[in-house]
């Protein structure tokens, strides 16, 4: 078989791949459910002042108002609409988890593609920053962090990204180290394909999925480390 052959046998267009990922993702109930949920907190995130007439911090009605037609799960201790709060700490909570995860896919992605592509000092290197930020207490960082710099959602979601992403790193280094020695990665080579080509072009898009599928359960542990903070 040609090099032209063996790539394009072994490296699908980028679009055809998604597709079938897109069919396969479609056949399984649980996936279409939890996409269902995850449209539907975002549609409430987006359009909390049209689904509530109060805002979280307005004091609104007596203290500790029982459910009712002007609040649906009544006020809290402060007089404040619970309904409300919940709400738009959808937006909060959105914001937080899908900032957080962004950084760590991005950061991972990155640095353990470079890890696992060019190996020998860079991965020796890169292996050893992983580590260490695998050693961080992550709850501990992001505690003192907003200590110091205040209790900003902004720079909680950067901490915790930066926390979280050697988990990416390490899965994408695998993928990397797995798919240069594909044939279609030397008939790349062969054709005067560069580094970056390579590895952006045809290696990364062909060993995203798992990555995806890691950072999307991400989301979901950074809202309950959210909740956490909030509660401390």
């Amino acid at each position: 078989m040609s090099d032209a052959a063996v790539l394009h046998h072994e490296d699908p267009a980028g679009g055809a791949r998604w597709r079938a990922a897109w069919r396969s993702f479609r056949r399984g109930p649980r996936g279409m459910i939890g996409l269902s949920m995850l449209l539907f907190a975002l549609a409430v995130a987006i359009a909390a002042p049209l689904i509530t007439q109060f805002t979280p911090f307005e004091l609104g009605g007596p203290p500790l108002r029982p459910p009712g037609p002007d609040h649906l799960l009544g006020t809290d201790h402060l007089g404040r609409d619970i309904f409300a709060r919940i709400v738009y700490g959808t937006q909060v909570s959105i914001g937080f988890a899908f900032g957080a995860a962004a950084i760590s896919f991005l950061v991972g992605t990155l640095l353990g593609a470079l890890s696992g592509y060019f190996g020998g000092v860079v991965d020796h290197v890169l292996s050893r920053v992983f580590e260490f930020f695998l050693m961080i207490p992550m709850l501990f960082l992001v505690i003192l962090m907003s200590a110091l710099l205040g209790a900003n959602i902004y720079v909680a979601a950067f901490v915790v990204g930066i926390t979280i992403w050697p988990s990416n790193a390490r899965i994408v280094r695998a993928q990397v180290l797995s798919l240069k020695r594909r044939a279609f990665v030397r008939a790349a080579r062969a054709g005067g394909a560069g580094h970056l080509r390579i590895l952006f072009r045809h290696i990364l898009p062909n060993g995203i999925q798992p990555v995806v599928v890691n950072s999307t359960l991400q989301v979901g542990a950074a809202i309950l480390l959210e909740a956490s903070l909030s509660f401390l």
